[in-house]
């Protein structure tokens, strides 16, 4: 779920992902969030917004072992540099944003979040994904 000051926006299932792409012991892999929101009424208009977490790499190649990894960015010249966002009229960069994954439970991924940009403010959500795995070339 995402609020917007009084607005509520139910998470898209079908369209949110957490991608893990497996690569190796020499080259690691990586693992990227997209959080796409149902359409719902914000300011007079009918908007879906998404949050989108680019690839992240890490020196973990067994997706059991990723419980743990954790990334931020402390500025809003990183976030924009890796074309981190939250978009729900245009692209909007994040202020700060922290990122960590707390479990990996068979096929399930559980990730704590905290985002902040200039309209937007979430502090402590659990993200609940059922990840999606890729072989890194």
């Amino acid at each position: 779920m995402l609020k917007l000051g009084k607005h509520v926006f139910e998470e898209d299932l079908e369209k949110s992902s957490l991608t893990v792409s497996v690569g190796d012991r020499e080259n690691g892999s990586e693992w990227k969030i997209d959080c796409a929101f149902l359409k719902s009424a914000y300011d007079g208009e009918m908007v879906s917004p998404q949050i989108i977490i680019n690839n992240i790499h890490t020196k973990k190649y067994d997706i059991r072992k990723f419980a743990g990894e954790k990334f931020s960015t402390r500025n809003v010249a990183e976030s924009d540099q890796r074309e981190d966002s939250f978009y729900l009229f245009e692209h909007e960069p994040f202020i700060k944003m922290k990122v960590k994954i707390l479990a990996v439970e068979g096929e399930r991924m559980f990730a704590y979040a905290w985002f902040w940009s200039g309209i937007l403010e979430l502090k402590e959500n659990l993200i609940n994904y059922i990840f999606k795995t890729t072989t890194m070339l």
